[in-house]
């Protein structure tokens, strides 16, 4: 397995342990890896009537920094380009909708992992694609 591979496996076991909680949470999974010309989305999950753009980070250490703190402002740029690109292409305009960080850190010691949902984490950025 390349280093490219075990990176995208991780990642992939991130999702998944962030799908699993969020619908541990009552939250409807709708899409997982939106790819559209402006970026990708990890989750699109929805809640009550709230959608859900989710990026997932997990962390083996915290040496860098957070999850939430990888976030950086053009991510979110990104990201917010990316869910108006999928709201517009699922005819969903208007939508309530926000942007989630799902943190997820390495077990310790006789503990599981741990999963740290940031509801409503940053605001929308930018403009249309």
């Amino acid at each position: 397995m390349t280093a490219k591979q075990g990176t995208q496996a991780q990642g992939q076991r991130g999702e998944d342990l962030a799908a699993d909680f969020l619908k541990g949470q009552g939250y409807r999974i709708c899409e997982r890896n939106f790819r559209g010309r402006c970026g990708e989305i990890d989750i699109i999950a929805k809640k009550g009537r709230t959608l859900c753009f989710i990026e997932v980070k997990l962390r083996s250490t915290d040496a860098y920094g957070t999850g939430f703190e990888a976030v950086v402002p053009g991510k979110q740029r990104k990201l917010s380009r990316a869910a108006l690109e999928y709201l517009t292409a699922r005819g969903l305009m208007p939508q309530e909708s926000r942007f989630d960080v799902i943190e997820i850190f390495p077990s310790l010691a006789g503990e599981s992992q741990r999963i740290n949902h940031l509801a409503d984490a940053f605001a929308f950025r930018g403009s249309a694609p």
